[in-house]
């Protein structure tokens, strides 16, 4: 690959094309389509180039040519003509076999083939697939050229840590390192790095992930070519990052500068992230309704291309928003979604993925809905044993958030102060902010269950709450002569009308018992109301909810809520 020169590829090229010896250009194609593949995004794009002067009666007779155009149209997420074109690969390998059996390029060729076979995989979110063709060329000694021996260790990694497969990243993460820096291609390594940095954010840890993204982005933004779209696979995933340690302006530039070029190339990691982080920022901002089409958007492209996980995720992230504003138990969508799966079937089996946790966490979420707080906690509890035993820090420090919210619920405050506690100290490892910062009532539980000095906690976790408390005032408090200084309730998110029902007729000196009653509910249900109200006015009592309430012109007297309803 050293040797090759581009320039001279092309001048080669366009000679023997203009000649009419379309043969020629073809063989010579053929030839150069590994290195032109190692080099770089303008030189794959130069061999696309190439191969549509190329007729397509005659490109199959090449091989190597119809396995380049795969990998592009992997990229580019063409999967049906990928289909296609695969069939016609093994026919042509297969004609080769027969009249030169034993001949030792048909056999590289089905390797080739098998590794465009594992980026498909890897590209549909089919990792066990990916992972076994992965083991099984690299057991084989299959070798080619730093370019595709990195990517095998590449997508190794991302397929292990879609599956929660975390033990090895170190070991992989370095053999990936190091061939995609033999092979000098800036944007395999831009893209591997990605990957790396998300398993690093698995992990926990954060801050290695957030500075690898960012050299990453460095490097893409100094490439001329297709610059925004390879920017997109490392900023998207760094604006998930610095929003979830708070830092929300830089994440919304990385955010509108990006998004717009994320369904272009890649692997849909990014495109989760630009997505999910979109709709938070709006979330953050008030516009519910500006987040919810943006995932409507990221719902109907997955559904284009057959992205379970951007599904099951977008999924997710809609039941969390409901909840937060009172709606998920109303929302008869995804109430017919969810009802299709049993608390049994999301169970954390042998074999599980990212996309059966997004499952999980949102059923988990219509279950916190319907305060259906038993079985709700039983799964959230069987994911967080079998996060914690995979290393997967990320991922365990929302289904405690999760677990959290149930227990409150549940009225069980001893227990959730300790899983409080182990929570915090999980969160200042890895800088997990907004995650506790758009959890009303949790932050509400945090100020209300430690004095000046919180017991119990480690010297890192009671810094985080030290933090996490600075960070809410700076975002929420406002001034007030008459109540000194408090947090205002267009920060938390307005009140549901079912809250406003709540608190109306609390205001009146009801009991739990006979506000369930009027408005047809359980007296569970209320109690979790009160909680969800607590947290959105920044306070702790009922007297100071109603109090507050009435100043904010949410609720008067003179308000006469509905007899029994849903």
């Amino acid at each position: 690959m050293l040797d090759f020169d581009p320039k001279k590829f092309w001048r080669d090229f366009e000679a023997l094309h203009q000649q009419g010896e379309l043969t020629g250009a073809a063989s010579l194609l053929e030839d150069s389509c590994d290195s032109l593949f190692s080099f770089g995004l303008a030189e794959r794009d130069l061999f696309a180039h190439c191969a549509a002067m190329i007729p397509p009666r005659l490109q199959s007779f090449y091989p190597r040519i119809m396995l380049g155009l795969a990998w592009r149209l992997i990229a580019q997420w063409h999967f049906s003509q990928v289909d296609d074109l695969h069939r016609a690969i093994r026919l042509r390998i297969d004609e080769m076999e027969r009249s030169q059996p034993g001949n030792e390029e048909t056999s590289r060729l089905r390797h080739v083939l098998r590794h465009r076979e594992m980026i498909l995989s890897a590209t549909q979110d089919d990792f066990a697939e990916a992972e076994a063709c992965c083991r099984e060329l690299i057991d084989k000694r299959y070798r080619t050229d730093s370019y595709v021996n990195g990517s095998l260790f590449s997508h190794l990694l991302h397929t292990r840590r879609e599956q929660f497969k975390l033990s090895d990243f170190d070991m992989l993460d370095a053999q990936a390192s190091d061939y995609h820096r033999a092979g000098g291609s800036q944007s395999a390594l831009i893209v591997h790095d990605k990957l790396a940095a998300l398993s690093l954010y698995a992990l926990g840890r954060t801050d290695e992930a957030s500075q690898r993204l960012q050299a990453a982005l460095d490097v893409a933004r100094s490439i001329e070519m297709n610059s925004a779209a390879l920017c997109a696979v490392s900023g998207l995933p760094l604006a998930e990052i610095l929003f979830e340690r708070a830092l929300f302006e830089e994440a919304d530039r990385l955010v509108r500068d990006y998004l717009p070029h994320a369904q272009e190339t890649g692997i849909v990691d990014h495109l989760i992230s630009g997505y999910l982080t979109k709709a938070r920022l709006y979330c953050r901002a008030g516009e519910h309704a500006k987040a919810f089409a943006w995932l409507d958007q990221a719902k109907t492209f997955a559904a284009q291309r057959g992205f379970r996980r951007l599904s099951a995720w977008v999924l997710a992230e809609r039941c969390k928003i409901l909840l937060q504003q009172g709606r998920l138990g109303r929302d008869r969508e995804h109430t017919r979604i969810l009802s299709s799966l049993s608390v049994e079937r999301l169970m954390p089996g042998r074999s599980i993925t990212t996309v059966d946790e997004a499952e999980a966490l949102a059923w988990v979420l219509m279950a916190e809905a319907h305060c259906n707080i038993d079985d709700g906690l039983r799964l959230a509890q069987a994911w967080n044993r079998r996060l914690h035993r995979e290393g997967a820090v990320r991922s365990r420090m929302r289904w405690q958030l999760v677990m959290l919210r149930l227990l409150l619920l549940a009225g069980e405050r001893p227990k959730a102060i300790r899983l409080l506690q182990e929570t915090l100290a999980i969160a200042a490892k890895g800088k997990f902010y907004a995650s506790f910062l758009h959890e009303p009532a949790i932050m509400d539980f945090l100020r209300s269950s430690f004095e000046d000095r919180a017991d119990g906690l480690d010297p890192d976790a009671e810094t985080f709450r030290l933090e996490l408390l600075r960070l809410a005032e700076g975002e929420n408090v406002v001034s007030d002569s008459s109540a000194g200084k408090y947090e205002g309730p267009a920060s938390f998110g307005a009140l549901t009308p079912r809250e406003i029902d709540v608190l109306t007729l609390a205001s009146s000196a009801w009991r739990n018992c006979d506000i369930a009653d009027r408005l047809g509910l359980t007296e569970t249900t209320v109690k979790w109301h009160f909680q969800q109200i607590y947290g959105k006015l920044g306070v702790r009592k009922r007297s100071l909810a109603v109090d507050r309430a009435r100043r904010f012109g949410l609720i008067s007297t003179a308000y006469n809520p509905p007899a029994s309803s849903s």
